[in-house]
């Protein structure tokens, strides 16, 4: 597994937790001072990990993995004479 796809598989965890711990903030009736201790940072708190997700996806985004490549080692078919763009054209390669 990638570290991006580690990165999001764990975000996606932590995330399903913040949000899960403000959603029994906000329904649990005896938890109405936590409530009003954090009042509107409770928004802050809910979108943070979509954000830290996003940071995290440019941070760990390995180069030549995204879309366009055909190697597994991230060789795009315009950089070179023998990758596998040459042998699809017909190139030789």
């Amino acid at each position: 597994m990638r570290r991006d796809e580690r990165w999001a598989v764990v975000n996606t965890v932590l995330s399903f937790g913040v949000w899960g711990t403000l959603f029994w903030i906000l329904s649990d009736p005896d938890l109405q001072g936590v409530r009003e201790a954090i009042g509107w940072w409770m928004a802050a708190i809910a979108v943070a990990p979509v954000l830290l997700g996003v940071l995290g996806l440019i941070i760990f985004d390995e180069p030549g993995e995204a879309g366009g490549s055909c190697d597994s080692d991230g060789v795009h078919w315009t950089h070179g004479t023998e990758t596998c763009g040459s042998a699809r054209y017909g190139c030789g390669g």
